[in-house]
């Protein structure tokens, strides 16, 4: 974010996809005090913006600034900067990187490693070996971790333990817990990093992984009030990398920042949110857990009540809570990874509409559409005016014999069903450090593309879709998704001078090599937040100490 006001800038001389709804594509666009002017021929632009600072595209192409509308910056910042990196490694070399923090570690100092989905996590028994003495935790994601028997005995968690319901502790046969843990991360006390820590790492990690791939607008969910206090701090400060609507979570569920209802409005009311470049958004809620074993699925109601998923909120309590926000305005996601609870997320959102005024509510519900095994699912979204929000990103992740364990009929990632339906399915992240690569929108937009996980299987070849629909999932779907698409999603007069530079059209990149796709430029209300042409303020200091980067994890991985 600039100290001074936004800039007034023309880009001309090249290609200048604005993304409206006639395809426009232009020489040259203007902005003055951070939003656009003129969008045209370089005589027009340069005669409605006569004196204005000129950037010589050179033939390169403009694209609209992407929207990552599901992102975990906060929790990604800590994995990329706090803990241990583990992932994709054997677990021999996890435990060997476990034991160098720990032997460098104070007595009794917390570890956390930070590894990846699929992963195999190391035992309690081996976690004990590795770092005798110190709590530790290896997190595979946010639902998922292995504990040491130090962490668990900082938790309280024994033989006797009940664990809340929205977590689950693994035991073995002998009623001991294993160190396994499902959504339990918030059960164990270990030191959270302050504001001060927040403040300056948040800008470089916000860069690297987002910024510099021609984000300018993120979705953030806080993992934590702190969080918020440094996103405010930086905004005044003036030193936000780029613009962020900040969605706090609703206790029951993972990092919550909020405990009610009116805890929200009451943030919302107090904190000084007018600023376009920091906004409180919407208020995010889990209706169950983040995977096949802790997300509540219909399959899972015929075996005993401990082999079912978790469900933090019953249809009623939903229903009030929906209820409450409609009448202030408020928009609510609803993360819902199972079909079971995807009913009840659904069913809440269409008692609400019966019994309130019809409204444009823009109830998201994140992760629906990701396995569709009921096709009526469809249809039922778009007639309850729900935002669907599937994540191409974890195509990538996915068994490669997903399609042959679940029922005939079943449909994966069904971007184009959605899509020619009229829904609006919004790019996103969902980055929260398991898999760091995946900030990059054109990581997803690969993924909506080839649809290809990691071990090469391709998912529901029939819902690809083509690269002007992948990218409008970052730009106008996105903005829609927030209620920002006056401001956002597209380069048109009186929106947001918010854009990147690309050394290469898009549109000539073969579907395959659209991953290498990257900005020269990352322009934020006429400001250049990212230019590829200057190091990085990180990358100089690493340079100047003659150290090399020790966090590689960013670099893309093996995909068949």
């Amino acid at each position: 974010m600039p100290a001074e006001p936004d800039r007034t800038l023309i880009l001309s001389g090249g290609r200048v996809r604005t993304f409206d709804d006639a395809s426009t594509v232009a020489e040259a666009i203007g902005i003055e005090a951070g939003r656009i002017r003129a969008v045209g021929a370089v005589a027009e632009v340069t005669a409605a913006l006569p004196d204005a600072p000129v950037i010589d595209l050179a033939g390169r192409t403009v694209l609209p600034g992407l929207i990552d509308a599901h992102a975990h910056i906060e929790l990604s910042t800590m994995a990329e900067r706090l803990w241990v990196d583990v992932r994709f490694c054997d677990p021999a070399v996890a435990l060997e990187r476990i034991a160098a923090a720990a032997a460098t570690a104070g007595r009794g100092e917390w570890i956390v490693g930070q590894g990846t989905f699929g992963q195999r996590l190391p035992t309690r028994d081996e976690l004990d070996r590795a770092a005798p003495g110190h709590p530790v935790l290896v997190r595979e994601s946010m639902h998922l971790l292995a504990a040491s028997s130090a962490a668990l005995a900082a938790a309280g968690i024994d033989r006797a333990y009940a664990a809340p319901h929205d977590s689950r502790v693994l035991r073995g046969p002998d009623g001991e817990p294993t160190g396994e843990v499902r959504e339990g991360f918030d059960l164990f006390p270990r030191p959270r990093p302050s504001v001060e820590w927040l403040v300056e790492a948040f800008p470089d990690v916000t860069r690297t992984l987002f910024v510099e791939h021609g984000v300018t607008t993120i979705c953030e969910l806080p993992a934590g009030i702190e969080g918020v206090q440094a996103w405010k701090q930086l905004q005044r400060e003036g030193r936000l990398p780029c613009r962020l609507i900040l969605n706090p979570i609703l206790a029951p569920g993972h990092q919550p920042t909020v405990s009610s209802v009116d805890e929200f409005l009451e943030l919302a009311t107090t904190g000084g949110w007018s600023d376009p470049w920091l906004k409180l958004g919407a208020l995010k809620l889990f209706v169950d857990g983040g995977d096949f074993v802790s997300g509540f699925y219909r399959r899972q109601l015929s075996r005993p009540p401990e082999e079912w998923g978790i469900l933090n909120f019953h249809l009623g309590e939903l229903v009030a809570i929906l209820t409450a926000c409609r009448k202030h305005g408020v928009q609510v996601w609803m993360h819902a990874i199972g079909d079971a609870a995807q009913d009840i997320a659904l069913a809440a959102v269409e008692q609400v509409n019966v019994a309130m005024p019809p409204s444009d509510h823009r109830t998201r519900i994140e992760h629906i559409g990701n396995h569709v095994f009921d096709p009526r699912q469809i249809e039922r979204i778009a007639r309850a005016g729900v935002v669907p929000v599937p994540n191409a990103v974890f195509i990538f992740q996915e068994e490669d014999d997903l399609v042959g364990s679940w029922p005939m009929g079943s449909t994966f990632y069904p971007f184009r069903s959605l899509i020619e339906r009229g829904l609006a399915t919004p790019g996103n992240s969902d980055c929260a450090g398991t898999q760091p690569f995946a900030a990059n929108p054109w990581f997803a937009i690969h993924s909506m593309l080839v649809r290809r996980t990691k071990g090469g299987a391709v998912l529901s070849p029939d819902e690809r879709v083509d690269l002007r629909t992948a990218i409008e999932t970052y730009t106008r779907h996105a903005a829609y998704a927030a209620f920002e698409e006056s401001s956002l999603g597209t380069l048109e007069v009186g929106k947001f001078g918010d854009l990147a530079v690309y050394p290469d059209d898009p549109f000539d990149v073969e579907d395959e090599l659209i991953l290498a796709v990257d900005p020269d430029l990352t322009v934020v209300g006429g400001e250049v937040v990212f230019d590829r042409s200057q190091p990085s303020p990180r990358d100089a200091a690493i340079q100047s100490s003659g150290l090399a980067d020790a966090n590689p994890s960013v670099r893309w991985p093996s995909s068949g």
